[in-house]
């Protein structure tokens, strides 16, 4: 059955950009996330999406550059969290 989910909104977002046009997207949040009976602040990805003529380009791989780079240095977080559906799992692998 369908599972109604509410996620909640970034807190910041980095677009890709052609000219004006916006050619892809990533939303980010904050969370903290339990691991064991550690707590652990993590950065996750939200809304990712390279408009359909873009993709295969390397977009996705320069914004995946961008957000490690912002998680790391601006947020001094050392994991992120994304969540996606099955189907697209191969696409966000080679990112662990």
């Amino acid at each position: 059955g369908h599972i109604d989910i509410k996620w909640s909104n970034p807190e910041w977002y980095l677009l890709a950009k052609c000219n004006s046009n916006i050619i892809g997207c990533i939303g980010i949040l904050t969370r903290t996330v339990v691991v064991g009976n550690i707590m652990i602040d993590v950065a996750g990805l939200s809304g990712v999406i390279v408009v359909k003529e873009w993709r295969g380009k390397g977009i996705l791989n320069l914004m995946m550059d961008e957000i490690f780079n912002f998680v790391n240095t601006t947020l001094k977080l050392d994991f992120g969290l994304l969540l996606c559906r099955n189907e697209v799992i191969s696409i966000y692998e080679k990112y662990k």
